[in-house]
């Protein structure tokens, strides 16, 4: 039998797959979470800022586009630029991260953390890597 592959049937099998692995919501698409990392500006990446509420245990992310010589730099479609990431953590104890959610936004929300008095390394295993 001769058959070919379609860039189509590639994403729908690799998204059935992470649906089955529980690693990617049923609402976002290989194909988007690709798509925003394949700008005509590859030369961009974003930075994650995470800002920790200890009161009600949740964390406040924002993301940004990475530059070495802001502002004069970025345009307005430049800092429109947004990217789906994966938010994980560890905390102790953990050994494999939590997937906490999906960020395809500005700005993201997660609550659910872990005590106060113990720490949480978010996304550990891309922290500083381009």
């Amino acid at each position: 039998m001769n058959t070919t592959v379609t860039k189509d049937t590639l994403w729908s099998v690799m998204k059935q797959q992470a649906l089955e692995d529980g690693t990617l919501p049923s609402n976002v698409s290989l194909q988007q979470v690709a798509d925003s990392w394949l700008v005509p500006d590859c030369l961009r990446y974003p930075v994650l800022t995470v800002t920790r509420n200890y009161d009600d245990r949740s964390a406040s992310l924002e993301q940004h586009v990475f530059s070495t010589d802001l502002p004069r730099s970025l345009t307005a479609d430049v800092e429109a630029l947004l990217w789906w990431l994966p938010v994980e953590y560890i905390s102790p104890g953990t050994t494999v991260p939590h997937l906490a959610a999906w960020m395809g936004t500005r700005h993201l929300e997660i609550a659910g953390l872990p005590e106060v008095y113990e720490y949480i390394v978010i996304n550990p295993t891309d922290a500083g890597q381009l």
